[in-house]
């Protein structure tokens, strides 16, 4: 736990673990005391609260999506940016069966841990949406692919043993065909989930880029499934996010290779140059893709996930040219990439949007008071 945790939050800690342990084994590894203490030590969140609403479902969501079967069968190469199939066990009862899909996904290399961090010490993720077609793979294989990935991630923090911040960037390239067809609405309920249930307090910021018309419209709906918190965490930007965001030194050896959810993780640091402590950590987890907002959460800001980047992170001037999320309505945001668009030519002009209904959705905009999408 970091030195400047109060004696109350030590406690409380303490007593997170006394009361979730009997119930939940896996927390003793799982959550670290700095990862404990950051759920905690938010302004007007209750014990209760964050016992309940954040740790326990956390805990329940991961248990019933099976997290510990899925990442078992896979290692990360930190190298490739890919994940490999581990053989099997053949006398165990419950082996995980992946999907081909699944298997195609994991050697996409659509998402992948960045080898540098940000400058304030967090795991930096990177996606790519181009690589992701969520229509040809399914919700299901897509959510596990996610789930991998950020076990992965975790993987490296807890091995580090609260010496890093517990958080996650995401870096998510949307950099592709304007007309591309989009994900269906239950893929975004999934990843909604991912950020507010099943990881609550893991994600640090996402920043989205470049943003274009559709960029524009797949967060006006995905919005609707989000806290205002959560929406907060979410930065949108006119160029790639690898361009403007500012990382540090490389942080891991590129031929480290991440180990699944059952294997003992390498310890990712004692091949680095960082010179910070290291260990094993083992990944279990488990979970279910159900949507929930908080209104108790809705007006706090997180230690362990703060709602701007950081000082140390990125200064905002090489985000100038990105409108804030937070104060622009959908309809306003709409108009604004429609005329982006035109001035880019990003799309042909024989292009009607008649003729196009995801289009016809993104660019109908309401004439009630919030000036909200029409679906």
């Amino acid at each position: 736990m970091r030195p400047q945790a109060t004696e109350s939050t030590k406690l409380g800690v303490a007593k997170l673990r006394e009361v979730l342990t009997s119930e939940y084994p896996e927390v003793e590894w799982q959550f670290s005391d700095r990862y404990l203490s950051d759920v905690l030590s938010v302004k007007g969140r209750a014990f209760e609260y964050a016992r309940d609403e954040k740790l326990r479902k956390s805990l329940e969501w991961r248990r019933e999506f099976g997290c510990d079967r899925v990442c078992s069968r896979f290692k990360y190469d930190m190298a490739g940016g890919i994940f490999e199939l581990m053989p099997s066990v053949a006398d165990s009862p419950d082996i995980f069966i992946p999907s081909p899909e699944l298997l195609e996904l994991s050697k996409s290399g659509a998402l992948r841990i960045l080898p540098n961090r940000s400058k304030a010490g967090h795991i930096v993720l990177h996606a790519e949406t181009q690589s992701i077609d969520w229509n040809a793979v399914g919700v299901e294989a897509g959510t596990q692919y996610h789930v991998l990935l950020i076990e992965a991630a975790l993987n490296i923090i807890r091995s580090e043993h609260g010496q890093s911040p517990e958080a996650l960037i995401l870096l998510v390239d949307t950099t592709g065909p304007l007309l591309a067809r989009p994900p269906p609405i239950s893929a975004l309920q999934s990843l909604v989930s991912l950020l507010q249930r099943a990881y609550p307090d893991r994600i640090q910021q996402i920043c989205v880029g470049p943003v274009n018309l559709m960029v524009r419209g797949l967060y006006s709906i995905v919005s609707r499934f989000m806290s205002p918190k959560s929406r907060s965490k979410i930065k949108l930007v006119s160029h790639r996010p690898m361009e403007v965001y500012p990382l540090g030194p490389s942080a891991v050896d590129s031929s480290v290779v991440i180990a699944g959810a059952v294997a003992d993780c390498v310890a990712v640091e004692q091949a680095s140059q960082s010179g910070k402590p290291t260990g094993e950590a083992m990944v279990e987890s488990h979970g279910k893709s159900v949507l929930e907002s908080s209104a108790q959460d809705d007006e706090c800001s997180t230690k362990a996930s703060e709602l701007s980047f950081g000082r140390d992170d990125l200064s905002m001037s090489s985000c100038q040219d990105a409108p804030s999320i937070g104060n622009v309505s959908a309809a306003e945001t709409i108009r604004e990439s429609v005329r982006a668009e035109e001035e880019q030519s990003s799309f042909s002009k024989g292009v009607a949007t008649s003729h196009c209904p995801w289009l016809q959705c993104c660019c109908r905009a309401s004439h009630d008071a919030e000036h909200e999408m029409v679906l």
